[in-house]
């Protein structure tokens, strides 16, 4: 799956995925651990050329919870997840 701009296509190390359930908002504000599995280009600048992304797929990285779009591929579940909603790398 090809991923485009500053975002990045991760799987989630834990697996669940609360769909449909209200969190509330400090358990909004918690992290997912997942890997990643594919990367955008970055983020396109002045001089109309990318700045990449500081990751790689491979990488485990610990993600804001509901910050991302969800997509199945491949019988999989996916998410898609801006670059500014990652938080750290373990």
């Amino acid at each position: 799956m090809e991923v485009f701009y500053a975002n990045i296509l991760v799987e989630l190390q834990d697996n669940a995925l609360n769909n449909g359930v209200y969190k509330s908002n400090e358990e909004s504000l918690q992290t997912r651990k997942a890997t990643i599995t594919g990367v955008g280009p970055g983020y396109l600048n002045e001089q109309h050329t990318y700045t990449e992304l500081p990751w790689k797929i491979g990488d485990t990285v610990y993600v804001m919870n509901h910050a991302y779009i969800q997509v199945e591929h491949d019988d999989k579940t996916y998410l898609i997840v801006k670059a500014e909603n990652v938080m750290a790398r373990a």
